[in-house]
């Protein structure tokens, strides 16, 4: 499965999983990919799962998040607007908006986020509340910290439950 890089210069094993992701993309398919960095909180969370749809650039609206990939690898931002030969984003929790980018370098949007406890739609709208803790998050790192380590231990509380109240599955299994 592709990972999410956040301004990070991939290693070839993850350029081929990004590559490979473009060109699904590109011919129509749609992809998982879970989430990385921090810079969309508190709409995606380290650990969620998106998945990313082609659509048409003339589809796409101001407010969708939208996958992009540009050398420094890929990302899930906002888009702010879209007219012109540049277009741009900006993560949630982010203090300003990204470098322009070329629409070309857009590969899909955001059609749904799942989460350990959630499975949501992306809004094009951020709550009043959401943009109040994002740039919470976004200016102070000692609260960002305690929130990725409150969903942290939250997520692992929830595997374990759910790994408890598992059936229990036969010891080995013969493939024939």
């Amino acid at each position: 499965m592709p990972h999410l890089l956040a301004y990070q210069q991939p290693q070839t094993d993850e350029l081929q999983k990004i590559e490979l992701a473009a060109m699904l993309l590109r011919s129509g398919s749609a992809v998982r990919i879970r989430a990385f960095g921090t810079s969309m909180l508190p709409t995606i969370w380290p650990g969620d799962v998106l998945l990313i749809e082609r659509r048409a650039l003339d589809q796409l609206k101001c407010g969708d998040l939208v996958l992009v990939k540009q050398e420094e690898g890929i990302r899930v931002h906002r888009l702010l607007s879209n007219s012109g030969a540049h277009w741009m984003t900006r993560g949630d929790a982010m203090p300003q908006d990204d470098p322009p980018l070329r629409p070309t370098e857009i590969l899909g949007r955001v059609a749904e986020i799942r989460g350990p406890k959630r499975v949501l739609t992306p809004s094009r709208q951020v709550r009043l509340m959401d943009r109040m803790v994002a740039r919470l998050l976004c200016q102070w790192g000692p609260c960002r910290r305690l929130a990725l380590l409150t969903h942290s231990v939250g997520y692992h509380l929830r595997c374990r439950m759910r790994l408890q109240h598992a059936p229990e599955s036969p010891s080995s299994t013969t493939l024939l």
